[in-house]
């Protein structure tokens, strides 16, 4: 009796799982943010960014989220963030001020879309050739997320 329950399991396991792992995540489409660009490196140059812009926006970030759960123990959400969004960037602004030196050097790329032929700006840490094929987010004329792709996907 036993034997036949621990069977009828197993059986009913496999056969409402599929009898199958996958590599999925589980997700459907509605979850689905971006979709990867493919792009070409088609002009470089070396440029300074500024570290304070960099601190300010992450503070700012960071400001909102500790803001907004303060706000929702409050339940006030909105308001908690708004105020630690202010409060976070001007806290990473006078981060931003201290570090040592104020700029930063990177590399200002244009990425032309291999679809749509759009050009847009990035910037990086590290230079890459022209002509080197990218992978890329573009976050509302924002460009994040870039991957050198493999020499054969040309």
């Amino acid at each position: 009796m036993r034997k036949s329950i621990i069977l009828s399991s197993l059986l009913a396991t496999l056969v409402f799982t599929g009898c199958g792992a996958t590599n999925g995540l589980g997700m459907g489409k509605q979850e689905v943010k971006h979709y990867f660009q493919q792009g070409e490196i088609t002009n470089i140059a070396k440029v300074t960014v500024n570290k304070s812009m960099l601190a300010t926006l992450s503070g700012a970030g960071v400001g909102g989220v500790a803001g907004g759960v303060i706000g929702a123990k409050n339940d006030n959400t909105l308001k908690g963030a708004g105020i630690g969004a202010v409060v976070g960037a001007g806290v990473g602004y006078l981060a931003g001020l201290g570090l040592n030196g104020n700029e930063k050097e990177a590399y200002e790329v244009d990425i032309r879309n291999l679809n749509t032929k759009k050009v847009q700006k990035a910037y990086l840490e590290e230079s890459l050739e022209i002509g080197t094929k990218v992978e890329y987010v573009d976050r509302e004329d924002v460009v994040t997320n870039i991957n050198v792709l493999k020499k054969d996907n040309k």
